[in-house]
């Protein structure tokens, strides 16, 4: 009788066909890093050329370029606050020449309070690098008779209608953060909604509503047009120095960022996202970089990918709570 050959290990074959799985891995982020990149990135960009996000990446691409050795080409998609720039990307294949340089709007503010997303920001995307934030300001016209929060907050309580604040549309910043406030405050907030930045600073400069919350008003203070009562950082913003924050104020609860920062597509590998990582915190440390980026208002963050995962996170479960709170959803 043929003797019969022992059976093999199941265990043992699974094992070597996980090593050897992971060994591919491993080369393929291995040679990712030693080749990448070998030819220009295109870095979409969900908002309009010239705007404030424009600004930030293109000064970082700038000097990016240096370390990386091939030119960060920005590629500006705005748009349905920003989701269109988010889809080409997620759609891209995950190889670090199509990145994604993403603003609060499209990466916390929407994916919280939207039905139907074309993505899903903690799973689709593979997080890069945090780059910049800002806070915001409230804002009044200089003949307010705000001086301080604690006036403004004492109006919305004894105001049998209580006090108005512009909003630069529905589910944007400056939407959340009067919901914040009425909510901290107790008292009567009710929101004038407009489209864009621009045309709710006119009507608060005509006396339309009481205040606004904005981070690119530094022109009208200086002016002479507007007078800054409180900032929404965990720290004074620079750009307005006297101004208190709102926890120094008296409310702790409200706290809200306009940030940007490098994403790739959901499978990017390790050694490319490490990569560009690295590339963009250089930058940030650059004379001339932070010089363009704090004449912009920004603070430069910086970190690891994981550390703007978390910063994702923590933003997009605060602007949910707000949601919540207030029955908002965007259709």
């Amino acid at each position: 009788m043929r003797e019969l050959s022992p059976r093999p290990n199941r265990s043992r074959w699974l094992a070597a066909l996980a090593l050897s799985t992971l060994g591919l891995w491993i080369a393929r982020d291995a040679g990712a890093a030693t080749e990448y990149p070998t030819r220009p990135i295109r870095a979409v960009v969900p908002a309009a050329a010239g705007g404030i996000t424009d600004v930030a990446v293109r000064a970082l691409g700038g000097r990016m370029r240096d370390t990386l050795r091939q030119t960060v080409v920005v590629d500006n998609r705005g748009g349905a606050g920003g989701l269109i720039g988010g889809e080409i990307v997620k759609n891209a294949g995950p190889d670090g020449y199509t990145l994604l340089y993403g603003h609060a709007a499209m990466l916390t503010f929407l994916p919280a309070l939207k039905r139907n997303m074309p993505y899903q920001v903690m799973e689709d995307f593979a997080p890069i690098a945090l780059c910049v934030r800002t806070p915001f300001a409230v804002v009044v016209r200089a003949d307010a008779p705000f001086t301080m929060v604690r006036q403004m907050i004492d109006a919305a309580r004894s105001r049998p209608k209580g006090i108005t604040y512009g909003t630069a549309g529905v589910g944007n910043g400056s939407h959340l953060l009067g919901l914040m406030l009425a909510r901290e405050a107790g008292g009567k907030m009710l929101a004038i909604h407009f489209k864009g930045d621009g045309p709710a600073l006119v009507d608060l400069l005509a006396g339309q509503v009481d205040f606004y919350t904005a981070g690119n008003v530094r022109h009208y203070v200086d002016a002479g047009r507007l007078r800054v009562l409180a900032v929404t950082g965990a720290n004074r913003w620079f750009v307005f120095p006297g101004a208190p924050t709102l926890a120094e104020a008296g409310l702790k609860g409200v706290e809200l960022y306009g940030f940007s920062g490098f994403l790739g597509p959901k499978g990017t590998p390790s050694a490319v996202v490490n990569r560009v990582n690295a590339s963009a915190n250089q930058a940030l440390k650059d004379p001339k970089v932070r010089e363009t980026l704090t004449a912009a208002g920004y603070e430069m963050i910086g970190g690891s990918p994981a550390e703007f995962r978390a910063f994702m996170q923590r933003e997009i479960d605060r602007v949910r709570k707000v949601g919540a709170d207030n029955n908002l959803v965007i259709d």
